[in-house]
């Protein structure tokens, strides 16, 4: 289905997402007697359940929030669907469960932002697949994509699942954020960003930095503030364009943001929340203060815990094929943010 209007479709063909006003969640299965029995939810009957889960919504959801439901919305008519959704903050997307495909057809279904069976989108940086099954193998195994997903019914009072044995080969980066297994409310990017940041040192193959979790093939804009965002370092004040082509790189590529040069100094902590607060969602640290841009990168690499393709912004010259030379009397252009991108695609193609 589509969009309800032209910002919104405008705004989901690119699919990308402020991550402080993110929530995912899936099965509330509203209306649904049975679920009560099947899932061992703590409810003495379907009214309660309703009345917890809207609660739990709305405690956990601004009314401007988003939130990404993947699946198993409800049962009953339209009554009952109408009723739910005049209930609930934010701006729904439906991922369609099993149970929901019956009512594609039905009107009620334009109130959701947007429907579809499966959706990909990116929240500060980060690629994540969405789709109310859990995959058995999907390219984010390789390449820094979450998979969230549904169905299941897995958590801590749920045990008769017929997949939960299967659960048990899931991927580092996958999670369930069925209500059953977050405490019957949706769950936000940053609590997934703990989660994973969890699950990866649980697994042992990949380390994780203190700010975010950092996986092997995450890419890398590493960014020599001075000459490409800021003219004049006595300011620390980012130009306007140069700042829209680095956040349009950013989302379109997924990378997180590393700083190198004289800027990588500064405490990190004080510049996420000061000079380069815009940045905050993908900056991932700073490198070590040595002598060339290129040491410096090279030592950053060889402790980040994994292989990640990169490339370099920089006003002053730097020894790698993957530099991008900035012209610091206009800073970051639209022309060196897309070859930034081309770097990219090569890398992976």
């Amino acid at each position: 289905m589509t969009p309800n209007n032209k910002n919104d479709r405008e705004e989901d063909l690119q699919r990308v997402f402020e991550p402080d006003n993110v929530w995912f969640t899936s099965d509330t299965h509203f209306f649904h007697e049975n679920i009560l029995r099947y899932c061992n939810r703590p409810f003495r009957d379907v009214t309660e359940m309703n009345d917890v889960l809207v609660k739990n919504w709305n405690e956990t959801v601004p009314e401007d929030g988003v939130v990404f439901h993947l699946g198993d919305f409800a049962f009953g008519d339209s009554h009952e669907w109408n009723d739910i959704l005049s209930r609930l903050n934010g701006r729904i997307y439906l991922i369609l469960g099993n149970h929901d495909m019956k009512h594609i057809k039905q009107g009620f279904m334009k109130r959701f932002a947007y429907v579809t069976q499966q959706m990909t989108i990116r929240v500060g940086g980060q690629s994540i697949i969405l789709n109310h099954n859990p995959f058995l193998a999907y390219g984010g195994a390789y390449r820094n994509v979450w998979q969230l997903f549904g169905h299941v019914h897995s958590g801590p009072r749920s045990h008769t699942g017929l997949d939960l044995p299967r659960l048990k080969t899931l991927f580092t980066f996958q999670y369930d954020v069925g209500v059953d297994n977050n405490e019957y409310r949706p769950i936000s990017f940053s609590q997934l960003c703990e989660i994973f940041k969890t699950q990866a040192q649980k697994a042992g193959g990949q380390k994780v930095e203190a700010s975010s979790i950092m996986p092997s093939g995450m890419p890398i804009v590493f960014l020599d503030v001075d000459g490409v965002l800021v003219s004049d370092p006595t300011t620390r004040q980012a130009a306007v364009a140069p700042s829209s082509h680095l956040s349009w790189l950013l989302r379109e590529s997924g990378a997180g943001l590393v700083i190198i040069g004289g800027w990588a100094a500064y405490d990190i902590d004080g510049l996420m929340n000061g000079p380069l607060k815009e940045y905050a969602w993908c900056l991932k640290g700073a490198t070590p203060r040595l002598s060339s841009h290129s040491e410096a990168i090279a030592q950053w690499l060889s402790t980040s815990g994994g292989k990640h393709p990169y490339v370099i912004l920089s006003a002053a010259s730097v020894n790698d094929n993957r530099a991008i030379a900035v012209n610091p009397k206009f800073g970051l252009s639209r022309n060196d943010a897309h070859k930034a991108i081309k770097l990219f695609k090569n890398k992976y193609e």
